[in-house]
């Protein structure tokens, strides 16, 4: 039963600790026995972690038992054991101000450009290609020729001019010698995605070591080696390879320590039709962290949630600072790696990343305000949610549903959740009343017993959403059940014209068809999406939408500020709206706005 705390540790943080622990019960009136003074239990806490944090020597401080007579805390034991202070990693934070030339350059260069797409530097052209590059585009390959219509020069020494971004993709032996000739040539910022650097060994360090020497003699960027790549969808930089990728624009900034889970990430993105308008592949972060490009997306105007996957972290202390000063103005959402004896030598093996303990980052990101998750669909349910919708105000949640049994289910969600069921006011009772059947609930969840004449459901929500009782409303069984009457008559018309005209009864037809894997939205459903983004635009809270049938798409713009978020399971969207409303408590303790 233990609770953890990164010092400096705040008053209000000493004070949330006492109730992360199980037997906080005890704390207060039990069995006859006055409650513990709070305050002065904190003093003691804010104490302990002075001394930890100006005495570099302390290596441990147990007090057991602390007894606490009246507001006079009393140290019946303690120790204090010394011993060297505990070499602490740091990292010198890297000049941001070059990143724009990663994210946002005029022209780019791809060094060991192909026109076969199996191999990396085929594909980065591709990418480029394809994806509408509006700027000037130059191949080095020596070899030389012509790819996808661009001429090849044998050499970054003979370009016409000196390209802002250099991408690279040469083997690990080339790239030094690739890297000082873009330096010399006037190139400001190089992502190398080759690989056979820090994460092969003692060898592949050394190298990147040299590399780093060479990016910095020059006063360039650089992002990897051994990453991913790069894209700026606002500025049609698609500069990944592996597979074409070109996610729409977005809010969402991602930043990812692996490539092949980043790419994996945004394919889901492009499939379920939320933007992305950054992403950045840090691989061995040999100059550039992700730490650093966190910081930086923090002042960018076009990124409005970051999302990161993090296996580990050189500077702790480094990520705890500019965390809290990040999620201050947009939400961070971190996709944790790493977090277990097995995650953190697999971590090790391909991007040589250190890896921190598991309770101490976990108590970092609740100091800091960093959502945090494990598992990639809830990942990319956040990012959507946070990029779409707005903030709940508070826990109370009101559910309306086509049946009594995902009410159910999602009530018991919401309790293990930490969210409150909201309790309806007798006004909103009546007023749907006047919507509804006679037989229906009455009460929170919301049976709409299958209700779904035009204009009625989204009458109900919108008087759920409106009531001051009630902070978000989730919404299950209407997307993809409004669109059922047309596929009802499309078969009766597809049966009409196998009998000839024929109105006898009989069985299936020859036309029958099975529903397509993505079924086809009607008119109705349609109006019905658009309306629930009207809604929280008009009341600026969350409508979180489940699907009855399984759908790809997850995002459906309105026009507004806000757009419908889509989600194939209410458990999803409860454990999604819990964190959303953990980071409107966050803020909210903090002072801040919800900004909406």
């Amino acid at each position: 039963d233990v609770a953890f705390a990164v010092a400096p540790v705040s008053e209000q943080e000493a004070g949330e600790l006492l109730d992360q622990i199980q037997a906080r019960a005890l704390l207060g009136s039990f069995r006859g026995e006055p409650a513990v003074d709070r305050e002065a239990l904190v003093e003691v806490i804010l104490a302990i972690a002075r001394m930890a944090e100006d005495h570099a020597e302390i290596r441990e401080i147990d007090v057991n038992p602390l007894l606490i007579e009246g507001a006079h805390p009393v140290a019946v034991d303690a120790l204090v054991a010394i011993g060297e202070p505990a070499k602490v990693s740091t990292r010198a934070p890297a000049d941001i101000s070059r990143l724009d030339s990663v994210v946002a350059p005029r022209s780019v260069v791809v060094v060991g450009a192909s026109a076969d797409t199996s191999k990396w530097g085929g594909m980065l052209v591709a990418n480029l290609r394809l994806g509408g590059f509006p700027g000037r585009l130059y191949l080095v390959n020596p070899k030389g020729g012509t790819i996808l219509g661009l001429p090849v020069h044998t050499s970054v020494s003979e370009l016409p001019e000196a390209p802002e971004l250099a991408v690279i993709a040469v083997p690990a032996s080339l790239v030094e010698q690739v890297v000082d000739e873009c330096g010399r040539k006037g190139v400001k910022a190089v992502v190398v995605v080759s690989a056979g650097f820090s994460e092969v060994g003692p060898e592949g360090r050394a190298l990147e070591d040299r590399l780093v020497a060479t990016a910095e003699r020059h006063g360039m960027a650089l992002v990897g080696p051994n990453c991913m790549g790069v894209i700026s969808s606002h500025h049609k930089l698609y500069a990944t390879g592996f597979l074409l990728l070109r996610p729409q624009p977005g809010g969402a900034s991602m930043v990812s320590q692996s490539g092949n889970l980043g790419t994996q990430l945004l394919v889901a993105a492009e499939r379920r039709k939320g933007g992305v308008g950054k992403f950045i592949g840090v691989g061995n972060e040999a100059m550039i962290d992700a730490v650093d490009l966190i910081n930086y997306l923090r002042r960018d105007p076009l990124t409005t949630t970051i999302v990161a996957y993090m296996e580990g972290f050189d500077d702790g202390r480094r990520l705890l600072e500019v965390a809290r000063e990040t999620t201050l103005e947009k939400p961070v959402v971190v996709l944790r790696g790493g977090m277990t004896d097995y995650g953190k030598k697999a971590a090790a093996s391909h991007t040589g990343a250190l890896t921190s303990s598991t309770a101490v980052f976990e108590a970092a990101a609740r100091q800091s305000g960093m959502v945090v998750c494990t598992d990639p669909d809830e990942f990319m349910d956040l990012t959507f949610a946070f990029s779409y919708m707005p903030l709940p105000p508070g826990r109370r949640v009101a559910v309306a549903t086509m049946g009594g049994g995902w009410g159910v289910l999602v009530s018991d969600e919401i309790a293990r959740s930490g969210l409150e069921l909201a309790t309806l006011s007798p006004e909103a009772i009546a007023d749907i009343d006047q919507l509804l059947p006679p037989y229906w609930s009455r009460s929170n969840p919301v049976d709409l017993v299958a209700t779904i004449s035009p204009g009625v459901p989204e009458a109900v929500v919108e008087r759920l959403i409106a009531d001051n009782g009630v902070d978000a409303v989730l919404v299950m069984g209407l997307v993809g059940s409004l669109s059922e009457s047309k596929r009802v008559q499309e078969e009766i018309e597809r049966l009409k014209r196998s009998l000839g005209g024929s109105k006898n009864e009989v069985g299936p037809s020859e036309g029958y068809k099975a529903e397509p894997p993505e079924p086809e939205l009607s008119e109705r459903e349609t109006a019905f999406i658009h309306r629930m983004a009207v809604l929280m635009d008009q009341y600026c809270k969350p409508i979180l939408n489940i699907s009855f049938k399984p759908m790809s798409q997850a995002i459906f713009s309105a026009g507004g500020r806000y757009s419908t978020f889509v989600l194939p399971s209410p458990l999803r969207a409860v454990r999604v709206l819990a964190k959303m409303a953990w980071y409107s408590g966050y803020l909210t303790r903090q002072g801040r706005s919800l900004r909406c």
